[in-house]
């Protein structure tokens, strides 16, 4: 609604809070942005502290798994994410919409991306 509505003799213009709500809700949504960023930095800088650049490698049952780059950044992006995400939305007991929201998303593509990488193996 972008009109002007009279309510127990106050003016209210609800064009004001709607655009209000809109930026708090824009704000949020950067700030979990920026988290993402940092935990994908954070990601970045991990794995080229601890596996350097070569690819990893699985051995299971006389057999070579090797795991492509793209592929390992992901699996610990989305792992990383999801525990940030969960540990920080602990203490408030889960009542914040948005982050939620971006803590399922990382979570499901973790078990997806986990689900794929198991199928791949036993192929």
């Amino acid at each position: 609604m972008c009109c002007f509505a009279f309510q127990r003799g106050y003016l209210h213009i609800t064009l004001f809070s709607e655009l209000l709500t809109y930026l708090v809700m824009a704000r949020i949504i950067l700030i979990q942005f920026f988290w993402l960023i940092g935990i994908f930095l954070l990601t970045q800088l991990l794995i080229l502290i601890f596996l350097g650049n070569s690819p990893l490698d699985l051995h299971i049952h006389d057999t070579y798994f090797i795991l492509g780059g793209s592929m390992r950044y992901l699996f610990h992006f989305l792992l990383l994410s999801f525990l940030v995400f969960f540990f920080k939305e602990l203490p408030k007991k889960f009542s914040r919409r948005i982050p939620n929201i971006f803590m399922i998303a990382s979570g499901l593509g973790f078990l997806i991306l986990v689900f794929y990488l198991v199928i791949a193996i036993l192929k």
